[in-house]
């Protein structure tokens, strides 16, 4: 194979990777947003506005934050988990993250999914991509964070790898 082909065939790859992230990020919102509307309408005495997610390595989801504790918690995480599309999704956007990282550059080649389990807050990882975007540079054009989410997939992989490992600005 020559280096040409090879090279295609690489950024083929990458591209898809991209694409799938994307699509799984925007399904994983979507759910957990799904789950906190159903739960708050079923419980409206409680708060779910402040309430994150995370996932193990085994796949298994966790509720972080919030004001929601003890048996509540477990009931709630117990629901959660019967949702197999938001658990694959989100399962997705670990594999995905690490890829698009490992693609940004020689530094971050042993970065693998498993570094990225229990570390990612979806909240937090939603704002600080959304923190990427800016009123005026590359994607000045997208409003809302499904405009974001939904933006080319090498847009969404830069931005994301970026709200992942910012780059520190050294002409601060």
């Amino acid at each position: 194979m020559t280096l040409k082909q090879e090279t295609f065939e690489i950024s083929k790859q990458n591209y898809k990777v991209m694409g799938e992230t994307q699509e799984a990020f925007a399904t994983t919102l979507s759910e957990f947003e799904k789950f906190k509307k159903e739960q708050s309408s079923l419980n409206p005495e409680i708060d779910l506005s402040s309430l994150d997610l995370s996932q193990e390595e085994d796949g298994t989801l966790k509720l972080v934050g919030g004001s929601v504790d003890g048996k509540l918690r477990e009931d709630l995480e117990s629901i959660i988990n019967e949702n197999n599309k938001l658990k694959n999704a989100y399962e997705q956007v670990h594999e995905g993250l690490a890829q698009i990282v490992r693609f940004s550059g020689a530094d971050r080649q042993g970065i693998e999914a498993k570094d990225l389990y229990g570390n990612i807050r979806l909240n937090e990882l939603s704002k600080s991509f959304e923190n990427q975007f800016h009123d005026t540079g590359f994607g000045q054009d997208y409003h809302t964070l499904e405009d974001k989410v939904n933006s080319h997939p090498m847009l969404f992989a830069m931005k994301m790898n970026e709200a992942i490992y910012p780059r520190i600005n050294i002409n601060v």
